[in-house]
């Protein structure tokens, strides 16, 4: 791209893409037309008069306003150049726009002394008037006003003589304001507000009346310079207070995340030497390495032995913790039948024992007929847990435990 004059980087793809957008209805940059290439070739050559610069988006339309008047591509670089490097401030597309940013406070300031009562109407119905400035100063008004409004602001704009930058681009948004100042007064609402601004001001095509009232306001360049100057240094120093605030937020969340680090490493540590020690609450049929509690000691110093076969229903996990059992604590589900009968037997067994799921054949099973006695018996049995511990498992329904008990009752 070199070869014919283009810069490459990210310039270059902006530009593409800007190109498409630029006026698309209009047939003179249409897609295939000779506009949109000379349009190319111009927003490339200012990229490379200021490479510092680059491109910013709201040349295109600044250009292409200026080749469809001019009709000559030398003209409209030349005229872009003036534009620029002249009649605005030498921030006003940098990176980051600073010189918008400042537009916008001094936009402000002017609104409060020139047009009281509107900016305090915009106050009053909370209207942030700086959120217009971007899309109105940006492109010089392309897209806001009729064409023909907008070649006579430029008009007034490129004859005005002035050592510094040109004041039309903020005085005639004054002026607009003014000449709506009635209808803007009775719009109590902040949306029908910029709906209200930007509907007028595409029907505002008297551009002679907006210039003259443009005109009346006086506003000396050098009054704009003292106000951007100072609002300039309250920018800088509101900008460096969020750099150093986040900064600071930055720091303090990596210290955050560090200590949070810190805690789960030590916390997989500490279960990790807790998993290769061995727990007495792991997996079933572990045994602690030492008495917990002197109870447990005392049983196996005596030589008591506990119960491991136990008749109870299917899935019945006939197993305790290593603490010592509560003679008061309620048993639940399953284990009120294993409760019962360990209470005859002794203590329950220090070990975890998986009883198998039993089947219709086992003659433990409640429906055989021999062990429905045994079964009834240790249901009945659980009565010293209260009648709110009185219930079946979960696979045995309360027909099933009526049709029990009238079978023994035959029986």
């Amino acid at each position: 791209s070199e070869k014919f004059g283009l810069v490459s980087g990210p310039s270059q793809e902006v530009i593409e893409k800007d190109l498409e957008r630029t006026f698309p209805d209009h047939p003179y940059f249409g897609p295939g037309e000779p506009g949109v290439h000379r349009l190319r070739l111009i927003l490339h050559a200012l990229c490379w008069r200021n490479p510092l610069l680059g491109y910013c988006q709201s040349f295109n339309f600044i250009a292409a306003i200026l080749l469809l008047v001019l009709n000559d591509d030398e003209g409209t670089f030349f005229m872009m150049c003036h534009i620029l490097e002249s009649l605005l401030p030498n921030d006003y597309y940098s990176e980051g726009l600073m010189g918008v940013k400042i537009d916008q406070k001094v936009f402000v300031l002017l609104l409060e002394e020139l047009l009281p009562r509107v900016a305090q109407h915009f106050d009053d119905i909370r209207f942030d008037v700086r959120a217009i400035i971007p899309a109105w100063l940006m492109s010089l008004y392309v897209n806001t006003f009729p064409v023909e409004t907008l070649l006579r602001i430029w008009d007034y704009m490129v004859t005005e003589r002035s050592s510094l930058y040109s004041t039309v681009p903020m005085t005639i948004a004054l002026a607009f304001l003014k000449i709506r100042q009635d209808e803007i007064l009775r719009t109590r609402d902040p949306g029908d507000m910029m709906v209200l601004l930007n509907t007028k001001a595409l029907c505002e095509y008297d551009g002679a009346r907006l210039v003259k009232t443009a005109h009346e306001f006086e506003l000396k360049p050098s009054v704009l310079h003292n106000h951007r100057r100072r609002v300039r240094e309250d920018i800088l120093i509101e900008t460096e207070k969020r750099r150093r605030a986040r900064e600071q937020f930055e720091a303090e969340r990596k210290s955050r995340l560090q200590a949070l680090a810190v805690q789960k490493a030590a916390e997989a540590s500490a279960a990790g030497g807790t998993s290769a020690t061995g727990s007495p609450h792991d997996g079933i049929g572990t045994t602690p390495s030492s008495p917990t509690n002197p109870n447990k000691s005392d049983i196996r110093q005596s030589g008591t032995s506990s119960p491991t076969n136990i008749t109870s229903p299917p899935a019945l996990l006939v197993a305790n913790n290593s603490t010592a059992p509560n003679r008061n604590a309620q048993p639940h589900g399953h284990d009120k039948i294993a409760a019962s009968e360990g209470a005859k037997k002794g203590p329950p067994s220090q070990k975890r024992v998986q009883v198998k799921p039993l089947h219709h054949t086992d003659p433990n099973h409640p429906s055989n007929a021999t062990s429905r006695k045994t079964y009834i018996a240790n249901v009945v049995e659980m009565k010293d847990y209260g009648p709110a511990q009185l219930a079946l498992p979960s696979m045995v329904s309360d027909k099933t435990e009526k049709g029990l008990a009238a079978s023994m009752s035959r029986q």
